[in-house]
């Protein structure tokens, strides 16, 4: 709740703002193109899935396995822009990409000794 209530909170500033430096004046519906509306709305809904399964994780894991996400996202976003979009890949992208997965790996060996899933509650260090 927290979450959605500073995200509220933050929208309400911002219209607040939009208001007093006069942007709101000029802002008309009919310009908004159908690609901004489309991707307002893909923006949306993948984002309130990916919350949620972010705090669904939580409550399977430990904090610091699910905060891996923070590693993985760029990654995946640059192979995305690869396979879709053709950009290029290069030699700096494909060392940061390994150091990215090593450093992964390597926090998951750290704390992925003996963790099991919190629903039975053993070996996972947020029940120690």
């Amino acid at each position: 709740m927290s979450a959605a209530m500073s995200l509220l909170c933050g929208g309400v500033l911002l219209i607040a703002t939009s208001f007093v430096t006069g942007s709101a004046q000029t802002f008309h519906i009919a310009n908004v193109s159908a690609v901004s509306a489309l991707s307002l709305a893909y923006l949306v809904v993948f984002g309130a899935l990916t919350f949620a399964g972010y705090t669904w994780l939580l409550t399977k894991w430990p904090p610091v396995l699910v905060a891996t996400h923070a590693y993985t996202n760029p990654l995946i976003a640059v192979l995305l822009g690869a396979v879709i979009a053709g950009e290029r890949v290069t030699m700096r992208i494909v060392i940061a990409a390994f150091a990215i997965i090593a450093a992964i790996l390597l926090v998951k060996h750290d704390t992925g000794k003996d963790i099991v899933s919190r629903e039975d509650g053993e070996g996972s260090p947020a029940s120690a």
